[in-house]
């Protein structure tokens, strides 16, 4: 069962953990931004890696391993996705599945910190490990280390949970725990996010957090759909932030799915047309351009795009299944 603590303080937060589970040689991965200060783990032996590439591959996990020189009996992870998914495959490739993961994200959005999953690529492919054990045994939420990221990484971010929460209500493998937290996270974006964007109180710093969380805890039932599968390639070929790719894609998406009323309760609308509204209008209030064109994208991509979204293993969760001709076309109208 995983353990969820919030606090102002993370470090306090984090040493208190470790003392208290006697664990005193841990390996410690952050983002390379991140600021830690060692002074307060002085009774316990580090191995701190700084970590900043946005696509996770197979060569970061061996650059890691060549840095670890003790056996650990923790491993923390401190930032993004990229930084909690080489955690959990680190420990999957080289620690005991009973290993201690302490994940603290530094980003609201990706809800690695609540999945069994990890994201690696193999040159533009997406891959996913999945693995009961990946999950992270404890999680810390501290809302200081959202609060002050930039605008643009509060946008995609927020628009990768919001888009994963809307799938995960869509997905065929939803269930009622999955469809409960997703709505959490809705209400919580769908209230939030805005305010997050461009007050940065601290207050919607934490709601934002929670609802990444739950969207998490959401897609590590139900896994997401065709958005998501749509949104790699984009990302990997040509850098869009891949809140932003998802987003790109969702509302043109959602209008193949069969809308549930559930997912129109949640938004407290009454038709599918409002809820893809919703999501255009925001998109525009963010000044984020809706033309795949406008990112470098070019006709000549779309078959290969279409290719590795068919490929991804998120089809299988789509109530939408649609052929590569299909796929194809709907892009080819968001150029």
């Amino acid at each position: 069962m995983q353990e969820l603590l919030e606090t102002l303080s993370w470090q306090i937060e984090l040493i208190k953990v470790l003392k208290k589970r006697q664990k005193r040689s841990v390996l410690l991965l952050t983002h390379r931004s991140c600021q830690f200060s060692f002074e307060l783990f002085k009774d316990i032996d580090w191995t701190h890696i700084p970590f900043g590439t946005k696509r996770l591959n197979q060569d970061d996990i061996e650059k890691v391993h060549q840095q670890m020189n003790l056996q650990y009996d923790a491993i923390v992870s401190v930032g993004g996705g990229s930084v909690i998914d080489c955690a959990k495959i680190v420990k999957h490739q080289f620690f005991s599945t009973d290993s201690f993961h302490v994940a603290i994200p530094t980003t609201a959005g990706s809800g690695s910190e609540a999945t069994q999953f990890a994201v690696i690529y193999d040159g533009l492919q997406k891959k996913s490990v999945s693995d009961i054990f990946l999950r992270p045994d404890l999680v810390i939420l501290c809302p200081p280390l959202v609060q002050a990221l930039p605008p643009s990484v509060k946008i995609s971010s927020g628009f990768d949970a919001w888009a994963q929460a809307i799938e995960s209500v869509c997905s065929l493998a939803a269930t009622n725990e999955s469809r409960h937290y997703a709505a959490l996270a809705i209400a919580r974006m769908r209230s939030h996010l805005e305010g997050f964007v461009r007050e940065a109180r601290l207050d919607q710093a934490k709601e934002i957090q929670l609802a990444a969380y739950d969207a998490g805890r959401a897609i590590n039932i139900s896994k997401t759909t065709l958005a998501h599968a749509l949104s790699y390639y984009m990302t990997a070929k040509y850098g869009v932030p891949h809140g932003v790719a998802v987003f790109l894609t969702l509302p043109s998406v959602l209008a193949h799915y069969p809308i549930s009323p559930y997912l129109l309760e949640i938004c407290g609308m009454s038709k599918r047309e409002d809820l893809i509204n919703e999501l255009e209008v925001k998109m525009e209030k963010f000044g984020i351009d809706r033309r795949l064109s406008s990112y470098g994208m070019k006709i000549d991509d779309l078959p290969y795009m279409v290719d590795v979204a068919l490929n991804s293993g998120r089809m299988d969760n789509a109530p939408w299944k649609a052929s590569k001709e299909e796929l194809i076309a709907l892009l080819r109208g968001l150029l």
